[in-house]
């Protein structure tokens, strides 16, 4: 019985540790895959900037200001995206989704500016 329960004492902590590192591998694949998806939708805002640029330039001269304001307001916002997105790079473990939520609604803002100048 003494054996058994020395057993115990020495497998538990072990069991525990291996399982805390399992789902540390589930929550840096998931990290992985928001930073590869993350990745892609800046790599997008850049061809969405490109394209609001343009139409600005060739923007009557009464629209050019709101084109202008539209452009920084987007900048802004993407300096923040790109801002958190490399600080939730460097996070360990579930920290990231403190990021990811930032991020996430920082997107949204992005999104909804951009689907307004697209009306112009």
């Amino acid at each position: 019985m003494k054996h058994v329960a020395i057993l115990l004492c020495v497998a538990i902590p072990f069991l525990l540790i291996a399982c805390d590192q399992g789902k540390n591998g589930v929550a840096d694949e998931q990290k992985e895959e928001y930073i590869k998806k993350i990745e892609t939708k800046l790599l997008k805002m850049e061809d969405q900037i490109l394209d609001l640029s343009e139409r600005a330039d060739n923007a009557l001269t009464e629209d050019k200001p709101k084109f202008e304001a539209q452009l920084d307001t987007l900048a802004k916002v993407e300096k923040d995206i790109e801002k958190n997105f490399e600080e939730l790079k460097t996070t360990e473990g579930e920290e990231w989704k403190t990021y990811k939520a930032k991020l996430d609604s920082l997107i949204s803002q992005w999104d909804q500016l951009f689907e307004e100048s697209r009306d112009w």
